[in-house]
């Protein structure tokens, strides 16, 4: 069957089918309840309703977790608690964590029974073939799903208590010299590639700037909306592995309004005035219309860096030093953060905690003894 949406198929008889979680068998594996209909629209707002009423009532169904595997509540925190609530690029990382190193390992045991000896026993093993910051990742995955478990009177204690994890330090993120931005913005000026003076100036992240449209620039204000990102998903029929869509940014947060430097909104109504005789929506184009594939300008930055003999560069590069920058002159980490569009200051504060370090210390040197 060709598939579609969520736990929808289309059959070969033409209608389409839908399924849902309605209870879990003697061997743990989950009974499904169907829903038929002739168009997919119908039998989506069908499943959503009976879904709907499910949530409302699920002790029937989340019983049957009680004593089963691990792997099998995995399967139910991925498709009915998790899926319906965050972007498919998020899920896909879940579900991919999942079945990569959780399942393998600790799937069979029975949620129950799971001790914090049975999750320092997981970490010891992973740790040995991932990187501190996955095990870390893995881990607080791990941590949801059993959260999860126990708000739904599955277990009693999360066994996360005194698990221990390795070290995990964060890399100092590579910033741009002085030197090579100026480098950087002298040769954009030439070409024209306005595109990545908006990401050293905005800050934007490379979903956000290809999915940038002049309807989210007011000009007056100068004040630039990041409403929408631009990313690449797998396709789910058709020849062709991925496709670009365009999607609400990841968080509430990242969605955000981003003051910009008079320079920057002068350039851009310049550009807009160039192509206003073109069929025009987004302010990047690929040359054949349409949104700028994100891939594409990667490479191009990528071949510019080469030939400006910038290294150990990339796109998220600009970003970095854009935060960077905003510290050097003095803007206060909350403010940097509503700017980068992170969920707390303390990511920021992670991330670009050097900076602000040596911000101190430039300021204590500056310091003169009072004379007597």
């Amino acid at each position: 069957m060709a598939r579609r949406g969520e736990n929808i198929y289309h059959r070969k008889d033409g209608r389409w089918e839908g399924r849902y979680i309605i209870g879990r068998k003697q061997n743990g594996k989950p009974r499904f309840g169907y829903v038929y209909g002739r168009q997919y629209i119908e039998v989506k707002r069908t499943l959503t309703i009976l879904k709907a009423k499910a949530a409302k009532n699920p002790a029937p169904v989340l019983e049957a977790y009680r004593n089963g595997t691990l792997e099998a509540w995995v399967d139910y925190w991925l498709e009915a608690m998790t899926k319906p609530y965050v972007d498919i690029s998020t899920y896909r990382i879940y579900k991919s964590q999942a079945e990569k190193h959780i399942i393998p390992r600790i799937g069979g045991l029975q949620v129950g029974e799971i001790r914090q000896d049975d999750v320092q026993d997981f970490v010891n093993e992973i740790k040995k073939g991932l990187a501190p910051s996955m095990v870390h990742n893995v881990c607080r995955l791990l941590k949801s799903i059993f959260v999860a478990a126990r708000d739904k009177n599955l277990i009693g204690e999360i066994p996360f208590g005194k698990v221990r994890k390795p070290q995990n330090k964060v890399k100092r993120p590579r910033v741009l010299a002085c030197s090579e931005q100026l480098r950087l913005e002298r040769d954009v000026a030439q070409t024209g590639e306005l595109e990545y003076i908006v990401c050293l100036y905005a800050g934007l992240r490379l979903g956000e700037v290809c999915a940038l449209r002049w309807e989210d620039i007011d000009f007056e204000e100068k004040m630039l909306y990041v409403n929408h990102t631009l990313k690449r998903v797998p396709c789910k029929e058709g020849g062709a592995k991925t496709k670009l869509i365009l999607d609400t940014p990841k968080t509430e947060n990242s969605r955000r309004e981003m003051p910009i430097p008079a320079f920057l909104a002068w350039q851009l109504k310049e550009k807009m005035a160039r192509e206003n005789g073109r069929e025009t929506d987004f302010v990047f184009q690929s040359p054949r219309g349409g949104c700028l594939d994100p891939r594409t300008l990667q490479e191009r930055l990528k071949k510019k860096f080469k030939k400006l003999k910038v290294r150990g560069a990339h796109f998220h590069t600009l970003r970095h030093t854009f935060a960077t920058r905003c510290l050097e002159k003095r803007i206060g980490i909350e403010t940097l953060s509503e700017l980068l569009g992170h969920s707390t200051p303390q990511i920021t504060i992670q991330y670009y905690a050097h900076c602000t370090r040596e911000n101190k210390i430039k300021s204590i040197r500056r310091l003169n003894r009072i004379a007597c």
